[in-house]
């Protein structure tokens, strides 16, 4: 992705791109066409991917409308079509809810490489005011506090969260929480902001450049708790995706944890980061279910506690408690792609295979780049016996997953699954070779041994992950390990784990 100078020209940011991106994705004026979201998201993220010049109309037609090789666009004018009428649709929401946006992201005519301007300032009248003097700070800061929370109670006494302008409501930030807590300097809430967008698009390169987000904020403002958070979050989930090892990104992520329960013992987000630390790293599970569970008693619309909860029950077994805390998740936050994607996992584990696959769709059009998405779209595909979409599927996974062993590992033990085993001893070549150059979980390694039935390397290989404290083995019930499942040392790992059933 290019840096944030890459449209100095306009005085426009990427991240400033990626938030205005969002405002329009969760517009009412796109809330009906999901093939137009699709098209804005992935012409808008090339962009900042620094490849706008292959948004050709071939391009647009094969990667965001599903056509196939075959797509001729002097006979098949759908991209032209649906261009057109999202130009309609920016031009709609501008002149509408969106008429006071820092931004404008246009698609201009007869081009599909977007624009990013910045809006004009308007001019308010001007009026004198008296600012508050230093030493009525704190009493106005106070006054404006309680003001908040009545006006909450009032919106909350009316039954859920309003709405302007087809947007919800939300309940007041954090920072105007009670409790004796300064106000966050604006500076560092933004960078803050910065980073969890950044995070919350869940690949490797977002969340490695979220840290210095994070970092940055904690830096304007040491006493940022959420900005701690952040931080744990983003260390922790670079280990579990199996891109640094765990004695190096968990006591990071351990650290900034703890100091932002230090500084806020009741803020919500930081009990799941330290739950999750507690479940991937030290493996108590006891502390773990406590954390989440204390999560949700605080804050109850906190899409990430549901999830991570959610995630810890079905990695448990506890797969009845797992799914209403995953469709929770989802119902509150449904734009984040790992909440789209379990949501599929929902559908699929309760049998309805159609609706698991509409769901993976979905969580296309968050992501239309995600090898993980696609990895699931193609076991879906190939569970419809739907071979044909599901080989496509699968080259699409493999294109995009190419740097990423944990990712590489999961499609080659999917490749096995569905019988593509030449297909398989290629991937695990391919990760052999990757872990020469770079840090390979030992159980990212075992899975693609276990996948190409060499037992006694794969048993090998996870008790190397075991003593690495690979994230990876809090999977084991879930992963197909096939006969692994019942090796006499294996179970022995499982035991010394104290990992139910």
């Amino acid at each position: 992705m290019p840096e944030d100078t890459a449209f100095a020209t306009t005085g426009v940011s990427v991240e400033a791109v990626c938030m205005q991106l969002e405002r329009l994705l969760a517009s009412s004026v796109l809330s009906g066409s999901a093939s137009l979201r699709k098209l804005l998201r992935y012409v808008v993220e090339e962009t900042l991917r620094g490849h706008g010049n292959q948004l050709k109309e071939y391009t647009l037609g094969t990667m965001v409308f599903g056509r196939g090789e075959a797509y001729d666009p002097r006979i098949d004018p759908i991209v032209r079509v649906q261009a057109r009428n999202l130009r309609s649709k920016l031009k709609q929401y501008y002149e509408s809810e969106g008429r006071l946006d820092p931004m404008i992201i246009e698609l201009p005519k007869g081009a599909y490489l977007p624009s990013f301007t910045l809006a004009p300032v308007l001019q308010e009248p001007v009026s004198v005011s008296v600012a508050p003097r230093p030493r009525m700070k704190w009493l106005w800061i106070a006054a404006m506090t309680v003001a908040a929370v009545i006006a909450s109670l009032l919106l909350y006494s009316r039954g859920g969260l309003p709405m302007v302008s087809g947007r919800t409501v939300f309940p007041m930030p954090r920072e105007l929480s009670l409790g004796f807590h300064s106000p966050v300097d604006p500076d560092a809430r933004t960078s803050y902001l910065q980073g969890l967008y950044l995070y919350e698009r869940m690949t490797t390169a977002m969340l490695k450049r979220s840290i210095s987000y994070f970092e940055n904020a904690i830096m304007r403002d040491p006493d940022y708790a959420l900005a701690y958070t952040g931080l744990a979050d983003a260390h922790n989930v670079l280990a579990q995706f199996g891109e640094i090892p765990p004695s190096e990104a968990m006591p990071k992520a351990r650290t900034a944890a703890l100091r932002a329960l230090e500084l806020d013992p009741n803020l919500a987000e930081a009990h799941v980061s330290l739950g999750a630390i507690l479940e991937a790293y030290d493996w108590n599970w006891n502390e773990a279910e406590r954390s989440y569970r204390r999560a949700i008693e605080l804050n109850p619309q906190l899409s990430a506690a549901h999830l991570w909860y959610g995630m810890f029950l079905r990695d448990q077994g506890r797969q009845a408690e797992a799914l209403p805390e995953l469709e929770t998740a989802y119902r509150l936050n449904p734009t984040a792609q790992l909440s789209s994607l379990n949501m599929a996992f929902v559908y699929s584990a309760r049998g309805d295979r159609n609706a698991a696959l509409n769901q993976i769709h979905k969580a296309l059009e968050i992501d239309p780049t995600c090898a993980k998405t696609y990895i699931n779209l193609a076991l879906a595909y190939h569970t419809q016996s739907r071979a044909e979409d599901a080989a496509a599927a699968f080259e699409r996974a493999h294109e995009l997953s190419a740097a990423e062993p944990r990712t590489l590992a999961r499609l080659g033990a999917v490749y096995a699954t569905t019988g593509k085993m030449d297909e398989a001893r290629r991937t695990l070549s391919e990760v052999e070779h990757l872990a020469g150059t770079r840090y390979v979980s030992s159980f990212d390694l075992a899975l693609l041994h276990a996948a190409v039935g060499h037992t006694e390397r794969a048993v090998q290989l996870l008790e190397r992950a075991y003593q690495e404290r690979s994230a990876g083995m809090i999977y084991l019930r879930m992963e197909k390990i096939g006969e692994l499942r019942s090796h006499p040392r294996v179970r022995e790992l499982v035991s010394r784990m104290r990992l139910p059933g």
